[in-house]
């Protein structure tokens, strides 16, 4: 035991010995490299070296250890907030973040840390961007945090202002329907994007009375025309029940199933014109072999020959052996 406690001892320092040799080896190239760059720079015309990015960023945390002490407490469910992209107001999705941490069931001394800690998940595209690049340990507190976000998103809440200066635009006394209509289509494009609800509140909000009044009657105008168009549609329906009938109690329906044997009838395209007057009318009999639609069937002879067409049920009859 105290042999093979010895030889894991060694092992073991040879191990650190070789990552301390790895380790001078990486520093001596990385001072390598940096020394190349900067000759290389001072070249005139020479193009900038690319840097390629700061491993050390992608760990850093914008805040010290001392200001976000305490762990994520176990019990801690990450709240489902709206993540902030940078297009709103930024005041309130701090306002949101901060009540649902603090009625999180978090204890006092817990918010804090929190609160800094899980800041980043709520943010997502340009917001998540600027927190990323917020330099290490430039953050001592939440407030500093917020107070740095609300005015690096100033203009989120400007843009979010002009977007309420949809409601504001407004028909004029002298200004006609139509001259309204494409006023507003302009003014509105030169605003941020607004949802077509917003805009079909502005439009409506800024008609004068007397549009107002003209667009009332003009709505009431087409219900009552939709509602002429569908009386007349419930007539035309009546009538056709009417009309439908009429004709079953005047035609007599012939239903056949497949295995039925039944005659069709001669026709002038059909007829034998040798035979005359005296030529059958019915030929057959024949074995229905499939229903093709509505009164429609598939015909074979007696010796198993399909026929090529289809026939319809007005030119069959029932054979009875």
């Amino acid at each position: 035991m105290v042999e093979s406690n010895g030889s894991g001892a060694g092992s073991s320092t040879e191990v650190l010995r070789m990552l301390e040799t790895l380790a001078k080896r990486v520093d001596s190239t990385e001072k390598r490299v940096e020394t190349y760059n900067s000759r290389v720079d001072q070249i005139p015309g020479a193009p900038p070296i690319l840097k390629g990015p700061d491993s050390k960023r992608y760990i850093q945390r914008p805040f010290p250890p001392s200001a976000a002490p305490k762990l994520i407490p176990k019990r801690f469910k990450m709240p489902d907030i709206q993540k902030y992209d940078g297009t709103t107001d930024p005041q309130e999705h701090v306002t949101s973040y901060t009540c649902v941490i603090k009625g999180n069931d978090v204890e006092e001394d817990e918010i804090e840390s929190v609160l800094l800690k899980k800041f980043g998940k709520t943010l997502s595209k340009g917001a998540l961007t600027w927190y990323d690049h917020l330099p290490e340990h430039s953050i001592t507190s939440f407030e500093m945090l917020a107070d740095a976000f609300i005015k690096a998103h100033a203009g989120a809440k400007k843009v979010q202002a002009r977007k309420a200066d949809i409601f504001c635009i407004a028909q004029r006394d002298d200004e006609l329907l139509h001259e309204f209509v494409n006023r507003f289509q302009r003014e509105r494009m030169e605003l941020p994007p607004v949802p077509e609800e917003w805009a079909a509140q502005a439009f409506t909000k800024g008609l004068n009375p007397r549009s107002s009044t003209a667009s009332f009657k003009l709505k009431e105008n087409l219900l009552e025309y939709e509602a002429v168009c569908e009386n007349a549609l419930v007539r035309i329906a009546a009538q056709k029940q009417i009309m439908e009938r009429y004709y079953n109690r005047r035609t007599n329906f012939r239903h056949f199933q497949v295995g039925d044997l039944v005659l069709w009838k001669v026709t002038l395209n059909t007829k034998n014109p040798n035979e005359g007057k005296l030529g059958l009318n019915w030929e057959g009999p024949y074995k229905i072999i499939e229903v093709t639609g509505k009164g429609s069937y598939q015909l074979e002879s007696m010796d198993g020959q399909r026929l090529r067409n289809n026939w319809n049920v007005a030119h069959l009859k029932r054979y009875y052996c």
